[in-house]
Parts: C-alpha cells; sequence; structure tokens
C-alpha cells in the first residue's frame, strides 16, 4: 500500500514578482493608481457598524468595505495571486474549492465521533492582524520583493490592520499562521490529533481520550502560535468536551459531531421549524409583501443549512415552502416594467458600471418570482434584460 503523503504547508504555486512594474502590469493597474490607493486609504473605503446576534447578545462589528476601484484592485489579488496558492485541508473557511467544499460542514466532518473534542477562539483576529505579518506572508510565502510585498499589504489593510469588509481578508487571515500552523498540524497527526481551523474558529479532535497535560501543552502550543502572528486566544470562549461530559454533545463551528455526520444543533432546529411557521402564517395574510418575501428568504436560507447537514426533516420544511412561494402584485410588477424601461434607456458607454449591472441581475431575479404567475411576460423581461448586460458574471466584471 502507497504512504499517504501530507503537505501540511500552504505554498504558492506560481512565480514570485521583483519589481513594482510587474505587480503593476500584473494586476493591469498603472503603478501610479495602486500607489494613490494606499496613500488616501479613508477616501477608498465605506465604514459602518454592523450588528450581529450572537447567543443572547448583540455584537457589534465595525465594518470597513472597499470602494469600487480598490475592489477591482482586491479581487484581482484573489485571482491572480491569491488562487495560486495551495492550501491545505485542515484550513477550512473562506477559500473557493468548487470540487470540495471549505465550509462549516466540512470542518465538523472532519471531527465526527470523536472522544473529545477541545475548541479555540481566536480574539478579535482580523483587527489584531497587523501590516508587517501581511507583509511577510507575501515575501516569504509568495516570493515577492520587499517592495511589492509592502505596496500588496497597503492594498489590503486599513490603517495597518486587515479590515472586516474588503475582499482579501479571508485570504489573509488562513495565510497568517503560514511559518508554525503546519508544525502544530503534522505533530498533531502524528500523535493522533485532527486538527482544523475555520479562519478564527480552531477545533483539534481525537478517537483516543487526552490527558490534561496533553490539552494543556497542545492549548499552550495554538496560543504561542497566534502570539507569533500579533493575535491571541480568547481563553473565555476555550471549551473542551468529552463523551463522559453531562449531555455527551461535543460541537464544532455550530454542528454536534457525535455521530457519523455532523447535526444542527436543538436551537438550529427550532429556529428553522419557527421561520417555516411564520412564513405560512403571513402568507395567509399577503404573499405579495415586502415583509413576506424577507420572511421567505430568511426561512428559506435557513432550511438549506439542514439540507446541507442531510437532515431528515429537511426535505418536508423545503416542500411547505414551495407550497408558499412569494409572488408580485400588479404594482410591484409595474414598477419593474418602467425599472426595464429605465435600464433599457441607459447608453452602451454606460452600461459597464457595478450599479448597472447590479439593477439588471435583480430584475432578471424578480423575473423568476414573477414566472410564477406570468410565464409570458416574466420570460419576455428577462430575455430583454439579459440582452443589456455587458458581462454575463460578476467575476468577469472585475476583471475586465
Amino acid at each position: 500500500m502507497t504512504k499517504k503523503t501530507y503537505r501540511d504547508k500552504p505554498y504558492y504555486d506560481s512565480t514570485g514578482v521583483g519589481s513594482l512594474g510587474t505587480i503593476a502590469k500584473m494586476l493591469d493597474v498603472r503603478l501610479e493608481v495602486l500607489q494613490s490607493l494606499c496613500s488616501d486609504q479613508e477616501k477608498h473605503y465605506h465604514s459602518f457598524e454592523l450588528v450581529t446576534n450572537s447567543g443572547n447578545k448583540n455584537k457589534t462589528r465595525q465594518i470597513h468595505e472597499p470602494k469600487h476601484l480598490l475592489k477591482k484592485v482586491q479581487k484581482r489579488i484573489n485571482s491572480r495571486i491569491f488562487t495560486n496558492v495551495k492550501f491545505p485541508p485542515y484550513l477550512q473557511g473562506g477559500i473557493k474549492d468548487e470540487d470540495n467544499p471549505r465550509d462549516y460542514y466540512a470542518n465538523a466532518l472532519a471531527h465526527i465521533n470523536p472522544q473529545f473534542v477541545l475548541s479555540l477562539d481566536i480574539s478579535n483576529f482580523y483587527d489584531n492582524i497587523k501590516i508587517e505579518h501581511v507583509v511577510k506572508v507575501f515575501q516569504q510565502l509568495c516570493h515577492f520583493s520587499p517592495q511589492v510585498a509592502e505596496l500588496l499589504a497597503k492594498l489590503v489593510t486599513y490603517n495597518d490592520t486587515v479590515p472586516q469588509g474588503a475582499v482579501t481578508s479571508s485570504y489573509i487571515a488562513n495565510l497568517v499562521f503560514f511559518e508554525n500552523e503546519y508544525k502544530i498540524v503534522s505533530r498533531l497527526r502524528q500523535q493522533g490529533f485532527i486538527y482544523t481551523r475555520l479562519l478564527d474558529d480552531v477545533a483539534i479532535s481525537a478517537k483516543k481520550k487526552i490527558t490534561q497535560d496533553k490539552k494543556e501543552r497542545i492549548i499552550k502550543d495554538v496560543a504561542k502560535m497566534a502570539t507569533k502572528s500579533g493575535v491571541c486566544i480568547n481563553d473565555k470562549k476555550t471549551r473542551f468536551a468529552t463523551k463522559n461530559t453531562k449531555d455527551g454533545l461535543m460541537e464544532v463551528t455550530g454542528l454536534w459531531v457525535n455521530h457519523k455526520q455532523p447535526k444542527c444543533l436543538k436551537k438550529e432546529r427550532q429556529k428553522v421549524r419557527t421561520s417555516v411557521f411564520q412564513c405560512e402564517q403571513e402568507y395567509k395574510k399577503n404573499s405579495t409583501s415586502e415583509k413576506f418575501h424577507k420572511l421567505w428568504n430568511r426561512a428559506s436560507g435557513r432550511v438549506a443549512k439542514i439540507c446541507r447537514v442531510g437532515h431528515p426533516q429537511a426535505a418536508k420544511l423545503r416542500a411547505r415552502l414551495d407550497k408558499i412561494l412569494p409572488t408580485y402584485n400588479d404594482t410591484e410588477i409595474k414598477k419593474m416594467q418602467i425599472d426595464l424601461a429605465g435600464l433599457k434607456r441607459v447608453s452602451a458607454s454606460k452600461r459597464n458600471h457595478y450599479g448597472y449591472i447590479k439593477r439588471v441581475n435583480k430584475l432578471i431575479y424578480m423575473c423568476g418570482i414573477l414566472s410564477r404567475t406570468h410565464k409570458k411576460l416574466a420570460k419576455s423581461m428577462r430575455d430583454t434584460a439579459k440582452g443589456l448586460k455587458p458581462i454575463s458574471t460578476y467575476e468577469e466584471f472585475w476583471e475586465v
């Protein structure tokens, strides 16, 4: 039998770049423009607060979203640099992998039916990744010259840290530990442990029992790795569960891993059922209201999540939603027709703008809903809208 080999360290599977002129050509952006984007960052970001619900508490996140030109450059950094990085399988979040999706479910799947699960959370991950560590990724991992690495690092950071909201941030989060993480992974595997990381969530498990000394050593090693890259472990969120704990339930990124496949938590299943029931009640009142459309979309997303884990109730819940599909009233249909007429009046020279493409795509999406009640009209409007699109995908838009 051939021995299985592992390559635990991420590596850049392309040629390094030595000059600023070459990186400008690689990104198809003039060097002066790249330097300008670095010099006045405030002007190139839209900042706002995002409130999310975490358990019973509201958590506020500071989001820094790049404006159009900077976003275009960051998209190209992703497509022309980061897509050339080979990511080892223990890295799970924010990586495009069409053959093997890397998400919360794949992350939990790696840890099914263990004896224990140790979960560690990296505190304020993005905000604490400093520019010097980003420079190191480009210089030492990608083999770019110091000048090129510094320029790229400025293009993907805001006030010398990695911003939540930038399209490059998840790639950097996956690579920031490139010097040391693979050593921990390899050492743990040799000892019979499994290690994965979904961005700021580290999970370690094994199908054997663990001693207190070994658990403390693992935590210390991960904490040391984090500290070397300027971040730290949130001790308050460190969790350790075994089959011998009171309820015997072990969780990895929001899923139970006690059995042969990950399962949704009880509270998540309840949310899904409640969400579908609320849709059914609102449908009886008004199937065309904006409120119902929002409720249905939220419920559909939640059903998709339990579908991903193969929950037995998923098919029934999806069938219930299929019986109460959202529709449009005459007023909304008239608005769609007016919007289509407005799109047709836009000159060809202005149709390559992001806002215009978003409007066309939204209208095409709405035609799918319209087809539930007005098939011929929806087809006619959809065909017209598709003819107005200058490009076929958003990915193509950012590359032009």
